[in-house]
């Protein structure tokens, strides 16, 4: 925030709400969160919070900014849909305040999609690490992803449930 324009912090169901919210009604968001998980492949196209990182592999090493796709990571996470946990705010909190969620990246929230044979839902990502990746630049984040890994947004106040813009007296 180096403009220093207002920010809200809002309980974390109404922050990815929000984000639903928005999409649904055609506005697309700013997203900065943390890539340097094991489970975020912009090589592989996908972002996820696998129930064990013993499930990814991760080959080399990422480097500063990221700007090659970072490491090469493998595992069968990557092909078939795995189980994530449930992220509560207690997770998220925790993992920020011991700087395990990091600021690390910016990039475009353009869609949502629910993959069929499980129902998970995940957000479609345009990143700005090119092209070379099988979702030609665009990679698709878990819901459960999202929840843990993200630092902000931003999007038009129009994109805002009436529930938030009335509490947030926009």
């Amino acid at each position: 925030n180096w403009v220093m324009q207002t920010a809200f912090n809002v309980p974390l169901n109404e922050f990815v709400e929000n984000r639903k919210n928005a999409l649904k009604d055609g506005y697309s968001l700013a997203w900065s969160a943390d890539v340097g998980e094991k489970g975020f492949s912009f090589k592989n196209g996908i972002a996820l919070v696998p129930l064990h990182d013993s499930l990814i592999q991760k080959l080399g090493n990422d480097n500063k900014g990221f700007n090659d796709g970072g490491a090469n990571r493998t595992g069968n996470v990557f092909d078939t849909p795995c189980a994530e946990p449930e992220i509560t705010e207690a997770m998220r909190q925790e993992a920020f305040d011991q700087q395990k969620t990091t600021d690390d990246h910016g990039m475009h929230i353009t869609g949502m999609y629910t993959e069929k044979s499980t129902g998970k839902s995940f957000f479609e990502v345009k990143n700005s690490w090119g092209v070379n990746n099988p979702c030609s630049g665009y990679l698709f984040v878990s819901e459960p992803y999202v929840r843990y890994k993200s630092i902000s947004i931003m999007l038009h106040k129009n994109g805002l449930s009436k529930v938030t813009r009335k509490s947030l007296r926009l």
